[in-house]
């Protein structure tokens, strides 16, 4: 299997475990969200909360670049570098794109 399809099935199974976890909020969906063909991946919460309120959160957001998982957005209590490197992508295939370079050398990830 090449890389980036062994990359595409880690995220998904990834987003498929948060979205599978915990107790669900009447009304709130937890939709994982797979583009395989772009490598394009996101953990979306969306629903109508009880007292009306309209809920839609990106949770998690990754692609895949040059080789690379691109971290775009991490809305969970977690260190995704960690969870991924555990999963079988390297620290050094990780990127964090809402961090700076400077912040990415500091916790030994790749940069964009």
């Amino acid at each position: 299997m090449d890389k980036v399809k062994k990359y595409q099935n880690i995220l998904v199974a990834y987003l498929e475990e948060y979205a599978n976890f915990g107790q669900p909020i009447p009304g709130i969906e937890m939709q994982v969200i797979a583009d395989r063909e772009n490598n394009r991946f996101q953990l979306v919460t969306a629903g109508w909360m009880q007292d009306k309120k309209f809920v839609y959160i990106i949770e998690l957001h990754f692609d895949i670049k040059n080789g690379k998982v691109r971290v775009w957005k991490n809305g969970l209590d977690v260190h995704i570098a960690d969870e991924l490197e555990e999963r079988g992508i390297p620290k050094t295939d990780i990127v964090y794109v809402f961090q700076s370079h400077e912040a990415q050398k500091l916790v030994d990830l790749a940069t964009a």
